[in-house]
């Protein structure tokens, strides 16, 4: 099991822990959060963490997340 730490990025609240389990998607962990309408990234990373990606597999024990608001708008 890894242990995370995750910040909702332009909030106040406080980064929360989580522990995740071999084979964790970035969805399941967003959902398990309340935060399911979210997008999942490591700091200064230039993109995000697809949802049925294997979270587990793709981060370090300790890690910092940042979930972030989906940007959408008119073009």
């Amino acid at each position: 099991m890894k242990n995370i730490c995750i910040k909702v990025a332009g909030s106040e609240r406080e980064p929360f822990d989580r522990t995740i389990q071999p084979g964790t998607t970035t969805a399941e962990l967003l959902n398990d959060c309340g935060l399911g309408e979210y997008l999942l990234s490591l700091r200064n990373s230039t993109g995000f963490f697809a949802p049925g990606e294997n979270l587990y597999a793709a981060i370090n024990d300790g890690e910092m997340l940042y979930a972030t608001i989906p940007a959408c708008g008119v073009y």
